[in-house]
């Protein structure tokens, strides 16, 4: 089985730079989106 050609190239949908991100340098990709604490931090292991 073989699938079909895309209709519109898949590079189109990567940008200028595909399998790359640009991030700003002193971002903390770590960091709580929301300022939420994981229950492990806190010491709750189940709910």
């Amino acid at each position: 089985m073989i699938p079909n050609e895309p209709e519109e190239p898949v590079s189109s949908f990567a940008g200028f730079m595909p399998g790359s991100a640009v991030i700003p340098e002193g971002l903390d990709l770590t960091a709580s989106i929301d300022g939420a604490t994981f229950d492990a931090e806190v010491r709750i292991l189940h709910r």
